[in-house]
């Protein structure tokens, strides 16, 4: 089964509602057309769990819920406006989730949602490789601490890894956990 992704249009403009609609491409996503106000927009949005809201300037009365659903990071949202607003929006103009297009630039609104939504994929898969990075130099320092703590104590730095390699497998704990347990032991 092809799991489509879900486009949520928030519009006041009826017929540019329908055109909208009618643009998307049905075999890539699962169009809902929102029906709600303004005040219960957000939980809205949260409870239909879309990943692409298209908000055309009719809904809009203020900018505080697009800045709202910018912040979440659960949707990519795509702000439609013949208005100039970028003044206004320039908090969350740099955002990857946030994309402001002309209204009549709606034509190739298939094909930015299909950008935004491998760029965002890109970003997810950078965003795990950091935390791998970031774990690996929080685990070197907690060795590196251990193997001062070690030498210190007579060991040589060789040897000082050895013993924190044979407790990580000993006890089937990571180096990280070996090091900390060392460190405590060893009364720091």
């Amino acid at each position: 089964m092809i799991y489509l992704k879900k486009v949520l249009i928030l519009a006041n403009d009826i017929s540019y509602l329908k055109m909208l609609n009618s643009n998307l491409d049905k075999n890539k996503y699962n169009v809902i057309e929102g029906h709600t106000d303004y005040q219960h927009c957000f939980t809205y949005c949260l409870g239909l769990s879309v990943d692409v809201i298209l908000i055309h300037q009719s809904f809009l009365k203020n900018y505080a819920l697009l800045n709202q659903l910018v912040c979440t990071n659960r949707f990519l949202i795509i702000y439609l406006s013949s208005k100039n607003d970028a003044g206004s929006l320039y908090s969350i103009m740099n955002n990857s989730r946030f994309y402001f297009l002309n209204d009549l630039k709606y034509y190739c609104i298939n094909e930015i949602i299909d950008i935004m939504l491998k760029d965002n994929n890109i970003i997810y898969s950078l965003e795990l490789e950091k935390e791998k990075y970031l774990e690996k130099i929080e685990e070197e320092k907690w060795v590196k601490k251990a193997k001062v703590l070690l030498i210190k104590k007579g060991l040589t730095e060789d040897d000082s890894y050895k013993l924190i390699l044979k407790k990580s497998m000993n006890e089937r704990i990571t180096k990280k956990l070996a090091a900390k347990k060392i460190i405590e032991e060893e009364g720091f």
